[in-house]
């Protein structure tokens, strides 16, 4: 069973509009903003857990949506200082994971949803601990993105091992970039990264090296190298959605074709920058 990734797209937004239009369907909206209860109005994750609650990270903290009067119940840092959250995740225990600008949250449910701050760097390590994606694979192992690199962390009994991955100019086969935005996972169990300005990377842990994915001018390549979003569909193909529209990759990392918006079609897409 494939695991819940909280982070919300512009592009599922809108194929659904897209199946609405297909079907000749009304749509019909229901704002929600800080008079119901929500901590802020601009919003940069949301999702549903398994026990049906909706979660939402803002610039100004954490929210969880409840049926009622009050509709929001804000979740509080531990320190209650302002927290922007960048992503959330539910791993396969059912833990929500919250990636913020102050570092790694775990959400513990069943003590009042109370945030607590996660240590993942190693010791002496320091720098931004700003998260933006997060990502539990097939064996367990989490991987957390940062703007200062990519964390996988390894559990082993009662041991805990900490890898970071960081770009070494000197090193093609280096992760192409510090900045992380997204995380995936293929079917072959690789691990997709993709970053702020360089392109999206392939990790093998076979072989322990990156493969770069990166536009080229004039050539078959994805469309921009500023990466926002990545998912793998039911065909292990990887829609990859960057700052000039969609590229879209096969199982192999051949470029299938690419979207952008388009003023002269009315089905092209609304917008080029997709998260």
């Amino acid at each position: 069973m494939r695991l819940t990734s909280f982070h919300i797209t512009r592009l599922l937004i809108a194929m659904l509009l897209f199946c609405f239009k297909s079907n000749a369907q009304q749509l019909a909206f229901h704002h929600l903003t800080v008079e119901n209860g929500l901590s802020q109005n601009a919003v940069l994750a949301i999702g549903q857990d398994n026990q049906g609650f909706i979660w939402i990270g803002t610039y100004n903290g954490l929210n969880k949506y409840l049926p009622g009067p009050d509709r929001f119940k804000r979740i509080l840092s531990p320190s209650n200082s302002v927290i922007t959250y960048h992503c959330l995740y539910e791993d396969r225990k059912g833990n929500i994971w919250a990636g913020t600008n102050a570092g790694l949250y775990r959400v513990n449910t069943e003590k009042g949803d109370k945030p607590e701050l996660v240590e993942f760097a190693p010791t002496g390590s320091s720098g931004d601990r700003g998260v933006r994606a997060i990502l539990e694979d097939r064996s367990g192992d989490f991987w957390i993105g940062t703007t200062m690199g990519l964390f996988r962390i390894r559990k082993s009994g009662n041991q805990t091992e900490t890898k970071h991955f960081q770009h070494n100019p000197q090193d093609a086969t280096s992760i192409s970039s510090d900045f992380i935005t997204a995380i995936e996972e293929d079917r072959q169990g690789r691990i997709w990264v993709g970053t702020h300005i360089n392109g999206v990377n392939q990790y093998d842990s076979r072989t322990g090296v990156f493969k770069r994915f990166t536009h080229q001018p004039g050539g078959k390549s994805i469309i921009n190298n500023n990466i926002r979003k990545l998912l793998i569909d039911k065909e292990s193909r990887m829609w990859i959605g960057t700052q000039e529209g969609i590229s879209v990759l096969d199982e192999q990392g051949n470029n299938l074709y690419s979207f952008q918006q388009n003023d002269g079609d009315a089905e092209s897409l609304s917008q080029n920058s997709v998260y």
